[in-house]
């Protein structure tokens, strides 16, 4: 699913090598990037999704997809990389063989495919408009389809303890079955650019008024903090909301309207710091060894620590950082920023 896990913390591969690198990209990375200990998943926005060597930069595979453009972020399952492309007409899902790229299954109709999707069981979950969707894995044929009323976007949806939970806009979050989508819950807040995030038995979502705890199984607001509204920018992504991490206890959550990211302590809302950027951040962070990862849409990657919100390094790119969250492969940060994609190891922070 998004960012590996419903707490977004896409920290994974301890024991990889440090890499630094650069690859120029003929079209922007528009989504985030997956992983499966071999190679890294990406998506442009001329329709291509690559297969990288996470080591060197180099393209492994290439598949292309005439006429389209990709949006969502790839997840890969299995021997399977799913990723969605929009076309002149309706969007396709896709699934395409992690070895080689070959495609496996096309999936048409679906109006958006801007989300990622989530893989649970033996299917495949893919949020779009108004409509929630499971289509089989193996195959794409559709098992069901749900309403989320009056919904214009839809974030990624996420899975945890057995429950799909996605935001939509206007504000809405929902918690529906993954088996029959049926809807188990439905609370007014969050919204389609905050993917929730879920730990502590919370759901955890962001919209330009407010970030707010809802309870896992109810949805019931366990703790609300309002925030400015502050200001509208469409630099790297038109999103006035990001999707938050979560780790050990506490969420890092970015608030784009008033460039400023935030630690809040999970359990009640307390802000633990707060710390102002260049530009809006509208990406999750990744934490690892003590420090969250984020960046800007000026083109700055933060290094802050995480326990004080200490900005311990900020160091400045030509590109702007947009919504596409970065990996954590050992000792090295792997983001897209604008057409370039990056592995940037630890001690370039130093």
């Amino acid at each position: 699913m998004y960012q590996a896990s419903a707490t977004h913390n896409a920290v994974l591969a301890a024991n990889f090598p440090a890499a630094d690198w650069a690859r120029k990209q003929v079209a922007a990375v528009r989504g985030g990037l997956a992983y499966d200990g071999r190679r890294i998943y990406t998506t442009l926005a001329n329709g291509d999704l690559l297969a990288i060597d996470p080591a060197s930069g180099h393209a492994v595979w290439r598949a292309r997809v005439a006429g389209a453009a990709a949006g969502a972020t790839p997840i890969v399952a299995g021997d399977a990389v799913f990723a969605g492309f929009a076309g002149a007409g309706n969007g396709s899902w896709r699934a395409f063989r992690a070895q080689d790229g070959t495609q496996l299954w096309a999936h048409a109709g679906d109006a958006r495919v801007d989300p990622s999707s989530a893989y649970f069981g033996d299917r495949l979950l893919i949020a779009a408009g108004e409509t929630v969707a499971a289509l089989r894995a193996a195959d794409g044929v559709a098992l069901w389809r749900a309403q989320i009323p009056a919904a214009r976007e839809t974030s990624s949806p996420v899975v945890r303890d057995g429950t799909l939970f996605v935001s939509a806009t206007p504000a809405r979050t929902v918690a529906i079955d993954p088996d029959t989508g049926r809807t188990r819950w439905s609370a007014p807040y969050g919204s389609a650019g905050c993917t929730p995030a879920v730990a502590q038995r919370l759901v955890f979502v962001e919209d330009r008024t407010a970030v707010a705890a809802l309870d896992e199984r109810t949805g019931a607001v366990r703790w609300r903090v309002a925030i400015p509204e502050g200001i509208r920018s469409s630099v790297g992504s038109k999103a006035t909301a990001a999707a938050g991490a979560y780790d050990g206890g506490v969420l890092f959550q970015s608030i784009p309207g008033n460039s400023t990211v935030a630690a809040f302590r999970a359990a009640d809302g307390h802000v633990e710091w707060s710390v102002r950027t260049s530009a809006p951040v509208k990406m999750s962070g990744a934490i690892a060894g003590g420090d969250l990862y984020v960046g800007d849409t000026i083109g700055v990657v933060y290094r802050i620590d995480e326990r004080t919100g200490g900005v311990r390094a900020a160091l400045p790119f030509d590109q702007p950082y947009s919504a596409s969250p970065p990996l954590v492969l050992g000792t090295t940060l792997v983001v897209g920023d604008g057409i370039y994609l990056r592995a940037i190891s630890q001690k370039t922070f130093q």
